[in-house]
């Protein structure tokens, strides 16, 4: 975290010119690299944060939306139904370490593979179906 809480702090009050929707898509960077390269010597160029990314390029209505997908998935992923499958256990743990790993990490941008393997949890039915070998 050395470094991370202090450039997050000024991201935050950089970014709350524009809190509602954000700078855009990438957009942030690009109108304030030079100013953060001058005061960070390793020279950022993301949040190393996903949370703080996603606020930064679509502020409070993308945070919200991708904070709705992720409790709508959990909720599935809690039934009994979803976590008695290895599939669908396997997708829970995916998951949770997406979620976790984005606190000192930026990945929710990029387009990486485990973001579309997140993507995919979301809209693959087979983590929902119950088992046919319990019934």
């Amino acid at each position: 975290m050395t470094g991370r809480v202090p450039l997050w702090e000024d991201l935050l009050r950089i970014g709350s010119k524009h809190p509602i929707s954000g700078s855009g898509y990438e957009s942030f960077w690009l109108e304030n690299i030079a100013d953060l390269w001058e005061k960070y010597a390793f020279g950022p160029i993301n949040a190393h944060n996903g949370y703080v990314d996603l606020y930064l390029n679509l502020g409070i209505i993308g945070v919200a939306i991708f904070m709705i997908l992720i409790v709508k998935l959990l909720a599935r992923l809690f039934t009994e139904s979803a976590l008695s499958t290895y599939y669908g256990q396997i997708a829970f743990v995916f998951c949770m370490i997406n979620i976790i790993r984005n606190i000192t990490e930026s990945s929710l941008m990029n387009a990486s593979l485990s973001w579309f393997l997140l993507l995919f949890f979301l809209i693959d039915a087979r983590v929902y179906a119950p088992n046919p070998d319990q019934a």
